[in-house]
């Protein structure tokens, strides 16, 4: 218990944990669709992406509107109130 010194590990200040989280590859969900599109055929994902637009093809209304908590609200929102006039 005596002898710390030779486990002990250097822990990185909140400005080196900082500048980590800074150094991204700039691919998270609000880089952009064809950014992450192209991300991901870079890394051989080609087929799997053919065969989700096969699988799942876009209308104007398929966009990821779901990670946008102002559209989610609006979309609850419309949806009470068609659902009162429905009710009414």
């Amino acid at each position: 218990m005596d002898d710390l010194g030779s486990n002990t590990v250097a822990l990185d200040t909140a400005n080196d944990v900082a500048a980590a989280a800074l150094q991204t590859d700039g691919l998270g969900c609000h880089a952009g669709k064809e950014r992450l599109r192209s991300a991901a055929e870079a890394a051989g994902m080609s087929d799997t992406l053919g065969q989700y637009a096969k699988d799942y093809p876009q209308g104007p209304h398929d966009q990821p509107q779901s990670m946008c908590p102002a559209f989610g609200s609006l979309r609850v929102g419309l949806r009470m109130r068609r659902t009162a006039m429905v009710l009414s």
